[in-house]
């Protein structure tokens, strides 16, 4: 993991109010989320099979894209420290939210 962009992300996280204390969830852009990010445990980590960090990326930016979609976000609920990894399962605060309506 590109440790400068993973250090950005969660200043960018802990100035917005989100953080492991917080009672409320940080919302980050699709951008913001997959730049420099390696780590499969990220999003997905309960999957048998994980996609892929690119697959998740390119499905989530093709949601986004689409007409009636005005934005796409996702919702940090852990910042892990680095000498954590996630397990294979998923863990309590891994959440991906879409918001939409007409």
């Amino acid at each position: 993991m590109d440790q400068t962009k993973r250090a950005a992300l969660i200043a960018k996280i802990k100035a917005i109010g989100g953080s492991d204390e917080s009672d409320h969830e940080a919302v980050v852009g699709i951008e913001d989320f997959f730049e420099g990010n390696d780590d499969l445990g990220s999003i997905g980590a309960n999957l048998p099979q994980h996609p892929g960090l690119a697959r998740f990326r390119e499905v989530l930016s093709s949601i986004r894209d689409r007409a009636g979609v005005s934005d796409l976000v996702i919702a940090i609920w852990e910042v892990q420290p680095e000498t954590l990894r996630p397990s294979p399962e998923l863990e309590p605060g891994h959440r991906l939210l879409a918001v939409w309506w007409d």
